[in-house]
C-alpha cells in the first residue's frame, strides 16, 4: 500500500511557488508550473548522487509507528539500471538554508531486494532497525548512466485499512476552475476506488459532465440545501455522511470548496487516516476566510491584486486561523518564529485529542515537532460557543515553547489569575521548572500588552484580553521578547525586573503596580 509518494528532489519548491508570484495572475498557474517540474523520470549520469533529504520527501516514520497500523514501512525505488541506495535517519531539525537539510542524521541498516522487470528494476528497501524516531529518507548513487523512474514509501500491511469517504462541498458559487481542480485532485488520490467520493452541491449548478473527468467514476452529486449561515456547509455534509454512509465508512474527510486542495498533501491525509489504529471522527478541512477574488499562495497568505493581504477579517493570516493545506508549508513564517494557530475544528477532528491533532498537522507538513506533557492546559477555559475558539496548548519545537491561541478569545481576569497560580504550583511540584518559568513569562509578556500599544495601556484592559503565551526563544531566533525589549523603555525596564522575581503571579502584579507608580511619579517630576 502506497503511503507517501516521492517527489523529484532536484527542484526548489520555494522558487517555483514563490519567486515569480508577483508575475503570476493566478496561484493555479504556480501549481501547474510546479507540478510540471517535480515529476519523474530523471536522467542520471554515472556517479551522480541524488538525495531525497528534502522537507517534502522525508518520511515521518515515528508518527506512523505511533498512530497507524503501518508497522513495517518500506521504500520502493524504480530505475532503468542498477543503483546504490542508502537510507538515512534523522531525529534533528530541518534546516531550510543548509545543503545538509536535516541535523543529527545517520545511516541505518537496510535489507535491499531488487526485482528486474523487462523495462525497469524495482528496489524494495526494508528497514532492519526497529523503533526508529524522527524521519527517514533515501540517497541514490547511479552506478551507470540511468533513469530514475520514481518511488514511494509503502506499507506491507494493507489489511485492516479503514474506508475513508471524502465529501467535497461546493458552496457560494465558487470558481469553476478551482472546483474542477479540487475534484480531480480528490479522485486522483492513490486510495480512490470510485466509491468514496461524494460531491455536495449547495449551488445547484454542477453537473458531472462539466466538473468531473469522464475517465473516473464518481458517485453522484448530492444536492444539499443552502444554509443561511455559510459556516454550516460542512455540518450539512457531515450530516449526510452520518445518515447515508453507515458503519461501512469509519473515517471521513470534508473539504470545503473555499480551499484549493493540494493533491500531494491530500494523498498523505487519506493514507494516514485510513490506517489509524482506532475509529475516530471526521477531519474537517475548511477555509471560510478565503472569499471570492482572493487567492492563496503556497505559504498560506491571502493574495489580492497579486500582493499579500495579511490583514483580513480581523485575523492575521501569517498565523493562519484556518487549516490551509499545502505541500510547501516549510515556508510559513510561523514555524520560524514559534507561533502556530490552528482552528478548533482541527482539534475536534479526532475526538478532541489535542496531541493527536498537533502530531497529525506536523506529519502532514513533515515537521519534527515534539509535544510536551503540558497537554490540555487551557481546555477548561475555552468558551464553548461555535465561533472560532482555539485551545491554548504548549508544545516544544527546538528550544522554545509554542502556544496555539485564538486571536479573538477573551478571558476573565479572576479565572486567569487563579489558573496561573495553580499551574505554576503544579509544574514546580512536578519539577518542571522550565515549564513553570514559561507560564510566568507568558504572564509577563501578557502584561506588556500586544505589539504597537504604548506604556499607557492599562492593567485592567490587559487582563481582559487574549492570553498570549510567548515561549522561551532560542538565541538564534529573533523572539518576541527580544523585540519588546527594544521597543519601549518602560517595557525594557519591566522585563528586567520580571526576570528577577519569584515564580508567583501575585508578585508580578505587585511589582507591576509598584513600577507603574514609580514611572508615573518620575513623569510628574519631569
Amino acid at each position: 500500500m502506497i503511503i507517501q509518494k516521492l517527489l523529484a528532489p532536484s527542484n526548489n519548491l520555494k522558487s517555483l511557488y514563490i519567486k515569480e508570484l508577483d508575475e503570476l495572475k493566478r496561484w493555479k498557474d504556480a501549481i501547474d508550473e510546479c507540478n510540471a517540474n517535480i515529476t519523474f523520470p530523471i536522467s542520471l549520469n554515472k556517479g551522480d548522487i541524488i538525495s531525497f533529504e528534502t522537507y517534502i520527501n522525508a518520511f515521518p516514520i515515528e508518527k506512523w509507528y505511533s498512530y497507524t497500523k503501518a508497522k513495517n514501512v518500506q521504500i520502493v525505488i524504480r530505475t532503468s539500471e542498477k543503483v546504490n541506495i542508502q537510507v538515512y535517519n534523522s531525529t534533528g531539525v530541518y534546516e531550510r538554508d543548509s545543503n545538509n537539510r536535516f541535523s543529527g542524521k545517520r545511516k541505518i541498516d537496510t535489507d535491499i531486494k531488487c526485482i528486474e522487470y523487462d523495462e525497469y528494476k524495482e528496489y524494495t528497501i526494508n528497514l532492519k532497525e526497529k523503533n526508529l524516531s524522527g524521519v527517514i529518507y533515501p540517497i541514490i548513487e547511479a552506478m551507470t548512466d540511468c533513469v530514475l523512474l520514481g518511488g514511494e514509501y509503502t506499507s506491507g500491511t494493507p489489511e485492516g485499512a479503514s474506508k475513508c469517504r471524502i465529501c467535497y462541498i461546493v458552496s457560494y458559487n465558487r470558481d469553476a476552475n478551482t472546483t474542477r481542480s479540487n475534484i480531480n485532485a480528490i479522485i486522483n488520490n492513490p486510495l480512490y476506488d470510485g466509491e468514496h467520493i461524494v460531491v455536495c452541491d449547495m449551488t445547484g449548478e454542477l453537473s458531472s459532465d462539466v466538473f468531473i473527468d469522464n475517465s473516473h467514476e464518481c458517485s453522484k452529486i448530492i444536492q444539499i440545501p443552502t444554509s443561511k449561515n455559510p459556516g454550516d456547509s460542512y455540518n450539512a455534509a457531515i450530516s449526510y455522511i452520518n445518515s447515508e454512509a453507515g458503519e461501512e465508512y469509519t473515517h471521513g474527510i470534508v473539504v470545503d470548496s473555499t480551499v484549493l486542495v493540494d493533491e500531494i498533501i491530500l494523498d498523505r491525509l487519506v493514507s494516514f487516516i485510513s490506517l489509524l489504529d482506532d475509529v475516530r471522527s471526521d477531519m474537517i478541512i475548511q477555509g471560510d476566510l478565503i472569499k471570492d477574488n482572493y487567492l492563496l499562495d503556497s505559504s498560506g497568505y491571502i493574495i489580492k491584486d497579486n500582493k499579500p493581504d495579511v490583514r483580513y477579517n480581523n485575523f492575521d493570516l501569517r498565523e493562519p486561523s484556518d487549516f490551509i493545506i499545502s505541500s510547501t508549508c516549510e515556508e510559513i513564517d510561523f514555524f520560524k518564529f514559534g507561533v502556530l494557530c490552528l482552528p478548533l475544528k482541527c482539534f475536534k477532528a479526532f475526538n478532541q485529542d489535542l496531541r493527536t491533532n498537533v502530531e497529525l498537522y506536523c506529519y502532514l507538513h513533515n515537521d519534527n515537532l515534539k509535544v510536551t506533557n503540558l497537554n490540555g492546559f487551557f481546555g477548561r477555559l475555552c468558551n464553548k460557543e461555535s465561533r472560532r475558539i482555539i485551545w491554548d496548548y504548549y508544545y516544544k519545537y527546538r528550544d522554545y515553547y509554542i502556544a496555539i491561541v485564538d486571536s479573538e478569545f477573551e478571558l476573565d481576569k479572576t479565572e486567569y489569575r487563579l489558573f496561573v497560580e495553580k499551574e505554576v504550583k503544579t509544574q514546580r511540584k512536578k519539577g518542571n521548572i522550565e515549564a513553570a518559568f514559561a507560564i510566568i513569562e507568558a504572564a509577563n509578556d501578557f502584561l506588556n500588552g500586544p505589539e504597537g500599544l504604548d506604556d499607557e495601556y492599562c492593567l485592567e484592559e490587559i487582563n481582559e484580553r487574549l492570553i498570549y503565551l510567548s515561549g522561551r526563544f532560542n538565541d538564534s531566533v529573533t523572539g518576541r521578547k527580544n523585540v519588546i525589549r527594544d521597543r519601549i523603555e518602560l517595557r525594557k525596564n519591566y522585563d528586567k525586573l520580571c526576570l528577577k522575581i519569584d515564580h508567583s503571579y501575585d508578585m508580578i502584579m505587585e511589582k507591576w503596580t509598584e513600577h507603574k507608580r514609580k514611572v508615573d511619579n518620575e513623569r510628574e517630576q519631569q
